[in-house]
């Protein structure tokens, strides 16, 4: 079995964020931030 994409532990990571109410309803998200907070450059496709 392969290990996770990028992709797919950023979706994870942030599913479980709004699941555990890290993220208020209402919360505008930046991509910036969520990408700087995950460690992780944003990418463009």
């Amino acid at each position: 079995m392969s290990p996770p994409t990028l992709e797919s532990r950023a979706y994870q990571e942030l599913r479980r964020r709004i699941i555990f109410a890290e993220y208020l309803p209402g919360t505008l998200l930046s991509e910036n931030d969520l990408a700087e907070q995950l460690s992780m450059s944003r990418r463009l496709n």
